[in-house]
């Protein structure tokens, strides 16, 4: 397997033994992205609409699924977070949807934020709620400018002054892959912050690579996703126990739900 990983999250982890998934039926085969809210529920999201799904964890199947807006709203909807009771999707162009999970069939009503994310990142994909700062981070997919050309960047959005940072929160040289034998190639789909190690775990469906890095920006341990697991790696989330979720859109094949469970006893003490 590429890649290779330090004594931090990835550790935890054993990417050579086959997972457990399972498959996703056609409603979610444009899902994209994860997210675990109170009492460990799974919720997950559509791509093109604001239709959001609440997942058994353990098999993938849908509990309910209700909209964000009338009918759901259209759009480019390339991430989701929750904070508490709070549930944030985030479009492609910095579009914020803030709402409360809603009941099953119905609609609820969000508001939108409009963050100026367009001078940074050409795209957003991947969002996830920091607690210890509480803020929001955003994956750039493709960044904007020459000077952010080759770079892994992280927006943070505060939930306290509801303000965008006006410093990506990181700005990494994609040249930090070099020493585990990859090209500075990245692009974002997912980002997830480690419950346990409180470390970035961002996940790429272009190039099937899943990172580990810490809060400086310094890549701890690299992942190839590639083969016949992940087709199409979009979402990614952590349960309580420490077990890694990626969701695969099927656009390109079936979509599914993979679960990697943690062994605890590997976690840095």
């Amino acid at each position: 397997m590429r890649g290779q990983t330090v004594p931090r999250g990835l550790a935890a982890y054993d990417f050579g033994k086959a997972p457990r998934q399972n498959d996703l039926g056609k409603s979610l085969a444009e899902i994209s992205g994860l997210a675990f809210g109170e009492g460990g529920r799974l919720f997950a999201h559509h791509d093109e609409r604001a239709l959001v799904f609440e997942l058994d964890p353990a098999t993938g199947r849908i509990a309910r699924s209700f909209h964000v807006g009338r009918n759901g709203l259209r759009g480019d909807f390339e991430g989701m977070a929750i904070a508490g009771t709070r549930m944030f999707l985030i479009s492609s162009d910095g579009a914020l949807l803030e709402f409360a999970a809603g009941s099953e069939g119905a609609g609820v009503e969000a508001v939108r934020i409009r963050l100026a994310t367009r001078r940074v990142c050409r795209e957003i994909e991947g969002l996830d709620f920091d607690p210890s700062s509480e803020s929001l981070l955003l994956a750039c997919k493709f960044t904007s400018g020459r000077e952010l050309r080759d770079r892994l960047v992280v927006l943070r959005y505060s939930l306290r002054t509801k303000k965008l940072d006006p410093a990506p929160f990181l700005s990494v040289p994609l040249q930090g892959l070099a020493r585990f034998g990859l090209k500075a190639e990245f692009s974002p789909s997912g980002i997830a912050i480690h419950p346990r190690t409180g470390t970035l775990f961002i996940v790429a469906a272009r190039e099937k690579l899943l990172v580990e890095l810490d809060r400086s920006g310094t890549f701890l341990g690299v992942i190839d996703l590639r083969g016949k697991v992940h087709h199409q790696p979009e979402g990614i989330a952590f349960g309580s126990d420490g077990a890694l979720y990626i969701a695969d859109e099927g656009r390109s094949g079936r979509a599914t739900l993979t679960v990697y469970p943690a062994d605890a006893s590997r976690f840095p003490r």
